[in-house]
């Protein structure tokens, strides 16, 4: 059973923690990554249904996401791809520090965006 609140408030720790995503292809790739690598330890991390698409794996669900989030003020997508956390959705974040903590999900999404900097994220 899918928890999409969870996918919602993973996604926008992602966001926070890698400051801005540029391009949707990107953080396609980036949460599809993610979910590869929390996959065993943590696999209600980001369980959307991703599918093979032209530019990498896709999920309809993820990009429903997006439009929800900004849609609710908590996202902005700035020059049509750029993507950022509004100061109200960190402040919502701030409520759930000790489940990031617990799960050490922030570290770990350093890791995978450090990849992404580096050109390293093939999927």
């Amino acid at each position: 059973m899918k928890n999409h609140s969870l996918n919602k408030l993973f996604l926008l720790r992602l966001l926070q923690d890698s400051k801005t995503i540029e391009g949707e292809v990107r953080l396609q790739k980036l949460v599809y990554k993610a979910k590869l690598f929390f996959k065993e330890e943590h696999p209600f991390i980001f369980d959307y249904l991703f599918e093979e698409f032209y530019f990498g794996p896709y999920s309809e669900e993820l990009k429903i996401d997006l439009e929800k989030l900004l849609e609710a003020k908590l996202i902005k997508k700035e020059n049509f791809e750029k993507y950022t956390v509004t100061k109200l959705a960190i402040t919502n974040l701030e409520m759930f520090k000790e489940l990031f903590e617990k799960l050490k999900i922030d570290e770990k999404f350093r890791q995978i965006i450090q990849e992404n900097q580096r050109g390293e994220i093939h999927v």
